[in-house]
């Protein structure tokens, strides 16, 4: 069961679409239109059917990288790169 999770997202769709967020076991599932595209399971992986589109910030509008921000992805639309945060600094992700 999700005890602490704090889940923030944009969903492109179509206004002709219908979407769902539900409960599934364990797992917490997320459909437009009758067709699963997200499902999250207790161990924390996440299943995505599709693509992820990263909304871009300027590297002044960031969050800051810190130990608390450790492992957090984010799109840089200055550097024009993905980054992620090591605790320390920003890095460019391969």
């Amino acid at each position: 069961m999700f005890k602490h999770f704090i889940f923030t997202a944009l969903l492109l769709i179509p206004l002709s679409a219908v979407a769902a967020l539900k409960t599934t076991g364990d797992d917490l599932v997320f459909k437009v239109s009758g067709n699963e595209v997200l499902r999250i399971k207790p161990s924390g992986r996440m299943q995505v059917k599709g693509t992820i589109k990263f909304k871009g910030s300027a590297t002044s509008d960031a969050m800051e990288c810190n130990a608390s921000s450790e492992a957090v992805i984010r799109y840089d639309t200055v550097k024009k790169a993905t980054v992620v945060c090591n605790g320390i600094r920003w890095q460019k992700l391969l």
